[in-house]
């Protein structure tokens, strides 16, 4: 069982805990990791991340969601989750671009959001180029060894 310590829109402190990954292979041979993020092990409800392993060997999210649960809600989530993850897998995360024709990749606003919010922390830096972001290694990593590398 991991913890995060995350710091929500109120600037309260609250800790939330996850399992190791489901590793799945899907129908087109994506290899994706999901995490239920929870405030307690038996919790009903979870913050949810999906990550896309790339071929560059970067994780892509492609779902991130509180489903509108307030216990979830503007808590701080993903500025524990993504750096931490990013030291566990091994590997960077990066975003989706805002669209991308003929393919279902694209950005939501509240995503560009949250990314801009973890590169003014420092912790993802914006690709103008490929119009991309990536989280970068945080200064103090958690002492887990890497999970995927």
């Amino acid at each position: 069982m991991h913890s995060i310590t995350c710091i929500g829109r109120d600037h309260l402190e609250r800790t939330f805990v996850f399992n190791d990954p489901e590793d799945e292979i899907t129908s087109e041979d994506h290899h994706e990791l999901f995490f239920a993020v929870k405030t307690h092990p038996e919790a009903m409800f979870f913050f949810e991340l999906k990550l896309r392993a790339k071929p560059d060997g970067q994780f892509q999210i492609i779902i991130i969601h509180h489903h509108n649960r307030p216990e979830y809600a503007s808590m701080g989530i993903p500025d524990s989750l993504l750096p931490y993850l990013t030291h566990y897998l091994g590997r960077s995360i990066c975003s989706s671009r805002v669209h991308v024709e003929g393919t279902n990749e694209w950005r939501a606003a509240p995503a560009k959001k949250m990314w801009d919010r973890l590169v003014q922390k420092g912790l993802a830096k914006y690709y103008a180029e490929e119009d991309v972001y990536r989280t970068t290694e945080p200064n103090t990593a958690p002492n887990t060894p890497p999970l995927h590398q």
